[in-house]
Order: structure tokens, then sequence, then C-alpha cells
């Protein structure tokens, strides 16, 4: 019986993992299909039914090709470095940064296509990372840390308030 109990507990702690994190290939296909689509249908719009005056076109175009520049931008941004849970907490190293940023709690899931998941990771001050991750990075690592993620595990300080000592 307890061993059962020692893999139950192994099974709601996941081991300490750490992931690479980079510019995703498959967002910015995905990016410059959504673009080149866009860029399309103003295309025909122009060619077969576009207003007499030129502006809404004109303003048309010009949104199309602020919204491009704004992803292409937000993509090139996009963080680089490594997403690591040590077990007891959630960190990411930047590549650009010296010192590793501690998360406010577990990573959110919001995209998940078994090869691909998008990620927020509150950090402290109410901020948000947006992490792409695709599986490819480290197909070794991929499995925990889906584990890590999803998994229910508890910090210290957590479980300490979770049971708290009876005094007798």
């Amino acid at each position: 019986m307890a061993a059962s109990s020692s893999s139950s507990s192994a099974y709601h702690h996941p081991p300490a993992v750490r992931f690479p994190v980079g510019r995703s290939a498959g967002a910015a296909l995905a990016l410059a299909a959504l673009s080149a689509s866009g860029a399309l249908v103003l295309a025909g719009w122009s060619v077969a039914g576009a207003p007499a005056s030129r502006l809404p076109l004109a303003l048309a175009w010009l949104l199309w090709g602020l919204t491009a520049v704004c992803a292409a931008r937000a993509w090139w941004r996009s963080p680089v470095g490594s997403l690591q849970w040590d077990g007891a907490q959630w960190w990411f190293a930047s590549a650009q940064q010296a010192q590793a940023l501690a998360a406010e709690a577990a990573p959110q899931a919001h995209l998940d296509l078994q090869r691909f998941l998008l990620l927020s990771l509150p950090l402290h001050g109410g901020r948000k990372l947006w992490l792409c991750l695709e599986r490819h990075r480290s197909p070794a690592e991929w499995i925990a840390l889906r584990r890590a993620v999803y998994s229910r595990a508890r910090t210290a300080g957590a479980a300490a308030a979770a049971n708290p000592a009876v005094d007798s």
C-alpha cells in the first residue's frame, strides 16, 4: 500500500525539466499566411468592388500594412531562452538577461496542438510572458514538459498551507 502512495506522490509532482524556447517557425508561417490572405482579399476587393472613393481602400491597405508590421515585430521580439520547472517553481531564463525570471504561478496553456504549445507565464507585477513551445526543439524533454505544465503540483508554501500542523 505504501508503494502505491509513493507512486501517486511521484505522479502529482513531475520531475524537474528545462525546455528551450525560441522563435517559432510555425508561428512565422501562420502569420505570413494570414498576412498574404489579407493582401489577397484586399486586392480582390480593389478589383471587384471597391467604392468609387479611394480613401476606404487606402485606409484598408494602411491598416493591413500596420497589422503585418506589428505581427512581424511581435514574432521577432518573441522570447528566446529556456523554460524551467525545478520541482517547486517555474522559471524563464532569457538568452538576453543574466538572471532568470521567477514565475508567480504555473504557466497556462492557451493552445495545445500536441506538438505545439502556446503558454502564458505569469510574472511578478502582473506581467505575462507568452511562449510558443515546439516539440522539435527537444523531443526527449517534450513529455516531461507537458506533464509539468498540466500537473497540479503545489509549491512547498502551498502544500504547508493546505496541510497545517495540528496542535494537540
